[in-house]
């Protein structure tokens, strides 16, 4: 307990049975004790309910649900709102944390900042927790403006209970949802803070994250993903200022030309303010990276 303040995870997993022991023991030996584990299946096929199953004989703080809709977004949704404790954060299944995760974040960060929530940097490893690289953020916080631009605090979130009142409900058919999650906290907060320190260990799958970068399958799913979680965010309306409103539309315009691919396309673009020298120079050439033409 921090300053008599109960805390809550939130676990998504999906056949995770590999990892899952790693990630709960990881909880339950922080340096202050996390009150409730919410762990929710997004329908896994493997054996990772049975571990988690046999952790509940042992530690009563463990809560396990059923995700009624199968996609990690819902997954998410239905561990939030199960949430009653005064601080929760959330995690993958296959994700280890540091010791320190819940201490740092919460006297270095939300104590020390005076604010409400945060994100932690973070090692990205293989599977075997092998450091492949460090996302430490060069800087303290983002603003909600530069969020609009990317997702420079993607990764799970830290914070007190009356943040999920602002983050809920979700879209239906949402592709993924921390950057979502940060735009709309964006229209109450306008500095988004990430710990310096790195506290949690981040497992991706090697060969279809770094060995197939330019893709082309690999790169159009995600530019038809973000596209889609822009105009998701655009239909949703919750974003009202003028300024940003305009913000969003030209990326929205930025990422339907990069899925379509048409000359005008490209013409609009470059009359767009909130598209930069850079991006529009780099449009003239970015068929040459799909090895495909301009419509």
């Amino acid at each position: 307990m921090i300053d008599n303040s109960t805390i809550s995870a939130i676990v998504f997993i999906f056949n995770e049975e590999q990892y899952i022991s790693q990630m709960i023991d990881s909880i339950v030996n922080q340096s202050v004790k996390v009150d409730k584990i919410i762990i929710v299946d997004d329908f896994s096929t493997d054996r990772t309910v049975e571990v988690v199953e046999r952790y509940q004989t042992e530690y009563a703080e463990i809560e396990l649900i059923r995700n009624s809709k199968k996609g990690k977004v819902y997954a998410l949704e239905a561990g939030l709102q199960q949430v009653s404790t005064d601080l929760f954060f959330v995690c993958a299944g296959d994700d280890v944390l540091e010791r320190n995760y819940v201490q740092y974040l919460y006297q270095e960060m939300l104590k020390k900042h005076r604010i409400d929530f945060c994100h932690a940097s973070f090692v990205i490893t293989d599977g075997n927790l092998h450091e492949i690289e460090v996302k430490s953020h060069p800087k303290l916080y983002y603003t909600s403006e530069e969020l609009l631009y990317a997702n420079y605090v993607g990764g799970y979130i830290f914070g007190y209970r009356h943040v999920i009142d602002l983050i809920l409900p979700f879209p239906e058919g949402l592709s993924f949802e921390d950057w979502f999650t940060n735009l709309k906290l964006s229209q109450h907060y306008s500095r988004f803070y990430v710990s310096p320190v790195p506290l949690f260990k981040y497992r991706v799958d090697i060969a279809g994250i770094y060995a197939k970068q330019i893709d082309r399958r690999r790169l159009e799913y995600k530019l038809k993903r973000e596209l889609d979680m822009y105009e998701k965010v655009a239909a949703a309306g919750f974003i009202t200022d003028p300024h940003r409103n305009q913000i969003l539309n030209d990326r929205i315009a930025l990422f339907r030309f990069r899925v379509n691919l048409s000359f005008g396309g490209l013409r609009d673009i470059f009359f767009r303010k909130h598209i930069s020298p850079y991006e529009k120079v780099k449009m003239l050439f970015y068929p040459l990276l799909l090895k495909i033409k301009y419509k």
